[in-house]
């Protein structure tokens, strides 16, 4: 990638919108909309970081979900707190756990129908 590429694509990320981008890179803009349309290999590094982003988006709600389940617990087990409260929080922690409870369940699902696959993919002896 050329490095006015790469300034446009770290634009991107630090910026509220193309057109943003574009200004604070100094590409012209016909040119910046023909490398997302057309350029693979810009293409595939714009992916990649939006991956990269997503990653970690994800890990950061992970950390804090675990830290409000914990909230959520102390408030529960808190003597000075009242009844209303912690059926609210008992309340919140089981609308939130079923649907992600569902989701792990069909994420190891998948992994084992994956690695079943993988497993019938490598006995199969293609040289008959």
């Amino acid at each position: 990638m050329t490095p006015k590429q790469v300034k446009f694509l770290s634009e991107l990320f630090k910026s509220s919108s193309v057109a943003e981008a574009i200004k604070n890179s100094g590409v012209a803009e016909s040119t910046a909309y023909r490398w997302m349309r057309e350029n693979e290999e810009f293409k595939r590094e714009l992916q990649k970081r939006k991956t990269q982003a997503l990653d970690e988006v994800s890990t950061q709600m992970q950390v804090g979900f675990s830290d409000a389940v914990q909230e959520l617990l102390e408030i529960i087990r808190n003597d000075h707190v009242s009844a209303q409260v912690k059926i609210n929080a008992i309340d919140c922690l089981f609308r939130n756990a079923r649907p992600i409870i569902e989701e792990v369940d069909i994420l190891n699902r998948l992994q084992e129908v994956e690695q079943k696959i993988q497993e019938e993919g490598e006995r199969v002896d293609f040289n008959d």
